[in-house]
């Protein structure tokens, strides 16, 4: 079993890594990671989006602070960044209510976004758990991760990555297993950005995408 984090428009590592998994509502929250935060890539380079939030003892119970604008910075950072790529039109209004409802709870937010993007690749909705869940041998626990942020692939974060995100970042971090991305003319393939980034640029084959990192022989090409 999986063991995942929430995660706010999730990286394409996180949705590359859901195989079976649950998602842990009752772990302690965790600052500075993807839990309220993703990147994208504008014509500045590299973007981070954060919800702010009123910290908590526990995630489910974390509150977003709704005195900041933060909807509508993130709703016109991504219009600016994607509207020129090839599937914005198609599936930016499928996103439309991030930006739009007035949310109150963090999970609630993310467990959204995630709903989307499961809809847009039309896969089932994880499991969810509101008590910490103990892993136990054999499971794959990711929420000590940051989340699978893009960042974790520093070299300052890569001494604490497990085995299967240090794969994972490998991959993405490998231009032949790149994609399209909107500023290509002006930056080099930039890997694990948050997976709003694959939808926009790939569309339907942003499962197909996927299926490819999950493969086994990708997997040990990966780790040679």
């Amino acid at each position: 079993m999986t063991i995942l984090p929430i995660t706010y428009l999730g990286s394409i590592d996180y949705f590359a890594c859901l195989d079976g998994g649950v998602i842990d509502l009752g772990e302690n929250w965790v600052k500075q990671t993807a839990r309220n935060r993703c990147e994208i890539l504008s014509s500045r380079g590299v973007e981070t989006l954060t919800v702010p939030v009123h910290s908590a003892r526990l995630t489910r119970d974390v509150r977003i602070d709704n005195s900041k604008r933060w909807q509508h910075i993130h709703r016109q950072t991504l219009v600016s960044a994607y509207r020129s790529s090839p599937f914005f039109d198609h599936y930016e209004e499928q996103f439309a209510p991030l930006f739009e409802w007035r949310w109150e709870f963090l999970a609630d937010l993310d467990m959204r976004s995630t709903e989307i993007v499961l809809n847009i690749l039309g896969l089932p909705m994880l499991r969810i758990s509101e008590q910490y869940i103990e892993a136990k041998d054999g499971d794959t626990d990711l929420r000590g991760k940051k989340s699978l942020r893009r960042s974790q692939t520093s070299a300052r974060a890569e001494h604490s990555a497990r085995r299967v995100g240090r794969r994972l970042a490998e991959k993405l971090s490998d231009e032949s297993l790149g994609y399209t991305q909107v500023f290509s003319d002006r930056f080099q393939f930039v890997g694990g950005l948050s997976i709003i980034d694959l939808i926009f640029c790939e569309g339907p084959d942003t499962k197909n995408y996927l299926a490819t990192l999950r493969r086994p022989s990708t997997m040990r090409q990966a780790q040679g």
